[in-house]
């Protein structure tokens, strides 16, 4: 395509036609350069802009990536949670029924004591009061306030 020359062409003049061919001939070619080293540097950004955005998309997809694989590991830690969170929940029933059990028997055996102090400070009152010549049975003559050492004595 032809262009017409550049506005600073008063240096080429236009006195006779063999010249003035010349200079549009070396005008041209100039245009000609000066155009095809605008379309080398265009392509050069072309490339450059082509091999930006092929990293940035590279860039964006492993991102991705990574996100997915972070929410999976983060889905999976509050699954982890929520069953930790059950199991203590039903560990902690668990101990609780075991505490009220215990405390039951406790005051069972705590009633079983009494029943039993009560039944040998009724013996030693009975065996007091008879005759003090007789002798009391080695076994029930039994004066401890300490329940364990009444039970060891009784059995």
């Amino acid at each position: 395509m032809f262009r017409p020359p550049p506005p600073d062409v008063d240096e080429y003049a236009f006195s006779d036609g063999q010249e003035s061919s010349m200079n549009f001939k070396q005008a041209f070619e100039k245009e000609q350069a000066a155009s095809a080293t605008l379309c080398s540097d265009l392509e050069e950004e072309r490339i450059t802009v082509a091999i930006a955005a092929e990293e940035a998309m590279a860039m964006i997809l492993q991102l991705q990536v990574e996100k997915a694989s972070i929410e999976m590991e983060a889905r999976q830690y509050q699954r982890i949670l929520v069953e930790k969170s059950a199991y203590d929940v039903e560990e902690m029933d668990v101990l609780r029924e075991s505490i009220v059990r215990r405390e039951q028997e406790k005051r069972v055996l705590e009633k079983e004591v009494e029943a039993y102090r009560r039944n040998i400070l009724l013996e030693n009152e009975l065996l007091e009061g008879e005759d003090a010549k007789m002798d009391a049975p080695q076994g029930h003559n039994i004066r401890s306030e300490d329940p364990m050492q009444m039970l060891r004595q009784l059995s």
